[in-house]
């Protein structure tokens, strides 16, 4: 027999409330790559400044540090491209429903489908796969639940005890990253106090930064 989840609670994302978040989500799991590699970069750049400096013709130099400044540029500017291809591939899913089931060892994260698009399965499952961090998703913690037909759920796992977990709180929402695979955004004002709270501490089984942090 299942185990009955200790919360379980629908909801919807807003479009600007997921923008904010995947912006949240770069600012603690991408920018500090970002920030490390600048700083390689940068240091590259200005030791070459010093022969350049006395040798205003050594086009070695002149090269070495254009590729590096052309790195610079690239590193901010993929973040900002992803996160514009992101937000314009979900706009044909932002009025979608979803449901969140909290278990003592792991969430369950699914999307509420509609009758009316019940046959067009195949679409739902591109729409969803765009908001992966990466194409590779074939790691153990990706369980499928809706193996009955007459569930209209489609859901994902996700396994407390699994190392790739990383939660964020926010003050309006939780992000929940699977490292390199996928994130998702948990709004707030979906629960109370009291649920939020429950969350919380089913959260502290995982690696959880909470918002005072």
């Amino acid at each position: 027999m299942a185990d009955k989840p200790t919360l379980s609670k629908n909801y919807s994302i807003p479009m600007d409330m997921f923008a904010n978040g995947f912006k949240d989500f770069q600012k603690k799991f991408v920018y500090p790559k970002n920030i490390l590699m600048t700083t390689v970069f940068g240091l590259i750049a200005i030791l070459y400044i010093f022969p350049l400096a006395k040798d205003p013709n050594n086009s070695i130099c002149i090269m070495i540090i254009i590729v590096c400044l052309f790195m610079i540029g690239g590193i901010w500017l993929n973040p900002l491209i992803i996160r514009k291809n992101l937000l314009g591939s979900i706009k044909g899913i932002q009025d979608d429903r979803y449901i969140a089931e909290l278990y003592s060892d792991r969430i369950s994260i699914g999307t509420i489908i509609d009758e009316s698009s019940e046959n067009d399965e195949d679409t739902q499952e591109e729409d969803s796969s765009d908001i992966s961090t990466d194409n590779d998703s074939n790691d153990s913690f990706f369980q499928e639940k809706s193996q009955d037909p007459d569930d209209k759920i489609a859901r994902t796992v996700i396994n407390f005890s699994t190392g790739n977990i990383r939660i964020l709180e926010k003050s309006k929402y939780f992000i929940i990253y699977i490292i390199k695979k996928n994130f998702y955004v948990i709004p707030k004002e979906a629960f109370t106090p009291e649920e939020i709270e429950i969350l919380k501490n089913g959260f502290k089984n995982t690696k959880f930064t909470p918002e005072n942090k």
